[in-house]
């Protein structure tokens, strides 16, 4: 499963995603982002002090590199790495008013997952080995992970809502996961031997990311319908990626041209009507995870925003007002 080269195999993504690669043999991989195409004269948004998108500062203020942003009102969980050590990354944990907790025990490398009401899903790396796990909010405690969902393939990629569990299953293939809460049926919503890779789940949809050779492409899942719709992608762009989507089936996601941080756009795709533009990343900026918080009046998304100078990456936020 190869994905066209991204930054450097060396950088934080690779400590992320090569994990799956080394471990289980299976080349889940490193997404590797040099993207031929593109597209020019589109209207975008930054800051903005009335209406319209509002992009906020990093959320987090460390040394380190934070990635895999998942936020529900008060509650924001990620993944980080240290100075000393930058190539491992333990998932934290932080709710209003008190202070972080690391979620994953020691000798264990984790990445964050989703949130739902007090439901926290998360993966859990130990040796060869990569599971889902799941925390209780208001217990503060571990409870078990469904049956069915961790076997002795590589399960990665975690979303929740309140009936259904979204992630990636590594085997001889790579596979995009639906899993129903009450009844403990899955559903495949793909298959590739290239890279793909689940989004989020939120309400009725579900949305994931699927690569070719020469491009990747969003997918839109109707839960009730039980019918996938592709993002329309301009006939000049080859790379769209990076989806999260919202209950109301919007699904956010990013599009950019060749090379790391090349024209790098964040847009909107309501259920009706064309990709509305709201964002454009700074030259040599890049993105990677993306998730939305609709739990407040304005959805927020929430995306981890790489210097494809150093590997370095932050967590940003973009309020998204009508």
């Amino acid at each position: 499963m190869t994905r066209p080269s991204w930054c450097t195999v060396a950088g934080v993504v690779a400590a992320a995603l090569a994990l799956v690669v080394i471990t289980t043999g299976a080349a889940a991989a490193v997404p590797d982002r040099a993207r031929p195409g593109g597209e020019s004269g589109l209207p975008v948004a930054g800051r903005a002090s009335g209406g319209g998108p509002h992009l906020r500062d990093a959320v987090l203020s460390a040394r380190s590199s934070e990635i895999n942003p998942a936020v529900l009102g008060s509650t924001f969980m990620w993944a980080q790495n240290s100075r000393r050590h930058p190539r491992h990354f333990d998932t934290f944990l932080k709710v209003s008013g008190s202070s972080r907790q690391r979620l994953n025990i020691a000798g264990t490398e984790s990445f964050s997952g989703g949130i739902f009401g007090d439901d926290l899903v998360f993966q859990v790396k130990r040796k060869s080995r990569s599971d889902l796990r799941m925390f209780d909010l208001a217990s503060e405690q571990f409870v078990p992970t469904p049956a069915g969902v961790n076997t002795e393939r590589w399960e990665w990629a975690p979303t929740i809502s309140a009936d259904h569990l979204l992630f990636g299953r590594i085997g001889r293939t790579s596979r995009v996961i639906l899993f129903d809460r009450s009844s403990g049926a899955q559903i495949q919503l793909a298959e590739s031997s290239r890279f793909l890779r689940s989004g989020q789940v939120a309400g009725n949809y579900a949305v994931y990311e699927r690569c070719g050779a020469r491009s990747c492409d969003v997918y839109r899942y109707d839960i009730a319908a039980e019918t996938r719709t592709v993002i329309p992608r301009p006939s000049n762009v080859r790379w769209q990626y990076t989806p999260a989507v919202d209950p109301d089936g919007t699904v956010y996601f990013f599009r950019s041209a060749t090379g790391c941080g090349n024209n790098v756009r964040l847009l909107a795709q309501p259920l009706i009507g064309p990709a509305v533009p709201l964002l454009q990343l700074p030259d040599g900026r890049e993105a990677f995870d993306a998730y939305v918080d609709a739990s407040g009046s304005d959805p927020v998304v929430y995306f981890d925003r790489v210097n494809c100078r150093t590997d370095n990456f932050d967590i940003h936020s973009l309020v998204v007002q009508p």
